[in-house]
């Protein structure tokens, strides 16, 4: 599991600040490593927000989608939470990691479409 947490932006990007983000991912995660009947492995959930120690960068959160898709099997599931803003550009979905710079620039987003294509290279449910 993957659970980001982006309250806010470079101060020029265009999005207002959404203080619960980071909070929202560190509750989540919270719940899956707590809860049982989740058996979700402690070891797999990562969380990138301001509370944890990796920020949600448009790197970071590519990186790690790769490394946690890579490193499941077909008997595990795999989720993805973002917590943050979401912008359309065109017929594209995009979501606003920490280091986006402007809300139009899609150089600086992560489009949805990689992240679906990501997670879908997993042999994961």
């Amino acid at each position: 599991m993957i659970a980001v947490g982006v309250g806010s932006q470079l101060d020029d990007s265009g999005f207002a600040p959404i203080p619960a983000c980071g909070r929202d991912a560190n509750d989540l995660l919270k719940t899956f490593r707590e809860q049982q009947g989740l058996y979700a492995d402690p070891d797999g959930c990562i969380e990138l927000s301001p509370l944890a120690s990796r920020p949600p960068t448009k790197a970071l959160i590519r990186s790690q989608l790769k490394k946690l898709a890579s490193g499941t099997n077909p008997e595990n599931r795999l989720v993805f939470y973002f917590s943050g803003h979401g912008v359309r550009i065109g017929d594209e979905l995009y979501l606003a990691p920490q280091d986006a710079s402007d809300c139009d620039d899609v150089e600086t987003l992560v489009a949805l479409a990689e992240v679906k294509e990501l997670l879908s290279l997993s042999p994961a449910k």
